[in-house]
């Protein structure tokens, strides 16, 4: 659909008149060819009559931009209608496409030779690498910062208790951590023992 131009024209200028009581009377004519719209503007003053012809003019340039949007929204959408319809032909004749190749895949004898596609490459057997024996951790350090009451997270934690509770909780952690370490150790031993 193509835009039509459309615009306002004064057809005559500006008009004087005589009344028959001797008055003057001004008009003018204005036209706007896109929308078909006429109107014929009259008064005493001259210049309400060009204010009026000037707001004529600006309502009808609103309307007729308010015509050409919608018309141009309505061929977009027309646009985008063909193109779906396009689109889905398109998808229509591939799909049809597709199923002929399966159907007459399907209706071949399509066996496979698989030894055409194995690739005979010889590996020369290696003797797989000893394994590493583990290694024994340290065992905790009682003397270490962590088990000392002195700037250790004890003190933050029994900050009201007494300093024998204090020294007896951080004997039990730390014999808890060397009970640890001890199976730790014999764990590993029995790894070793073992391979």
């Amino acid at each position: 659909m193509a835009r039509r131009s459309g615009f306002i024209s004064f057809l005559n200028t500006m008009a004087r008149m005589s009344t028959r009581t001797g008055g003057t009377v001004w008009e003018i004519e204005v036209r706007h060819d896109g929308l078909n719209k006429y109107r014929l503007i009259r008064g005493k003053d001259k210049y309400v009559v060009e204010q009026k012809a000037s707001a004529q003019q600006a309502v009808w340039n609103e309307m007729w931009r308010r015509k050409l949007e919608k018309e141009q929204k309505i061929e977009d959408k027309q646009t985008k209608i063909e193109s779906s319809i396009e689109q889905t032909k398109e998808s229509t004749e591939a799909i049809k496409e597709l199923e002929n190749i399966i159907k007459h895949a399907l209706n071949k004898n399509c066996k496979i030779d698989r030894e055409i596609l194995k690739k005979e490459i010889k590996f020369y057997k290696q003797k797989p690498p000893s394994s590493k024996l583990l290694d024994i951790p340290k065992p905790p350090d009682q003397n270490a910062p962590f088990y000392q009451l002195k700037n250790g997270w004890i003190n933050k934690v029994f900050s009201s208790s007494s300093k024998k509770e204090k020294i007896a909780y951080a004997e039990n952690i730390f014999k808890s951590d060397y009970d640890s370490w001890l199976k730790n150790k014999e764990e590993i031993i029995s790894k070793k023992q073992r391979t």
